[in-house]
């Protein structure tokens, strides 16, 4: 009998004991395969840690709809879990919450946000800000963007080429 049907079957039966042996047996054969998922798409430790637990927590809260092996599902779970998570820090501001809005500093920063957006264009800003900022490599810009690494690296160093080029003007 495969993991899910017998962990399906110690549910049914009420057998918590078994049930969390095949549980933690299912966690720790396919942990790695969500580890790997998730760290294609997240560098920080905490958010793939986080998102490791919640996605075995949907596992188990869907298991009555699951057929066949964990695998599939924990990863397409994994996935989509990493990519909202970046959607939503897409939308949030990167400055802190407790940022002084009417610091010099801050003016500034958001200055300078706005006036690089207006010169490089929207895409080419996420890339710049995406190596700098959050440190991603050109292969993983080139992965979440769906974009070619020589296109990724020729659009960064353009803009960066514009930016310096408004400054002096």
């Amino acid at each position: 009998m495969d993991l899910v049907r017998a962990l399906k079957s110690a549910l049914e039966r009420k057998d918590k004991e078994k049930a969390e042996s095949l549980f933690a047996r299912l966690y720790e054969e396919n942990r790695g395969l969500v580890i790997y998922v998730l760290t294609r798409y997240l560098r920080a430790r905490e958010d793939v840690e986080d998102l490791i637990n919640e996605t075995f927590l949907d596992f188990y809260r869907s298991l009555p709809t699951i057929d066949g092996k964990p695998g599939p599902y924990l990863a397409a779970s994994a996935r989509n879990k990493a990519i909202s998570l970046l959607r939503k820090r897409s939308h949030e501001s990167p400055y802190p919450e407790d940022a002084e809005p009417s610091s010099p500093d801050f003016a500034r920063a958001i200055a300078f946000e706005e006036w690089a957006r207006t010169v490089v264009g929207e895409e080419d800003y996420s890339i710049i800000s995406l190596h700098l900022g959050e440190g991603f490599d050109f292969p993983e810009l080139a992965r979440r963007t769906g974009r070619k690494e020589a296109e990724i690296k020729s659009r960064y160093y353009r803009a960066l080429r514009k930016l310096r080029k408004g400054e002096r003007e």
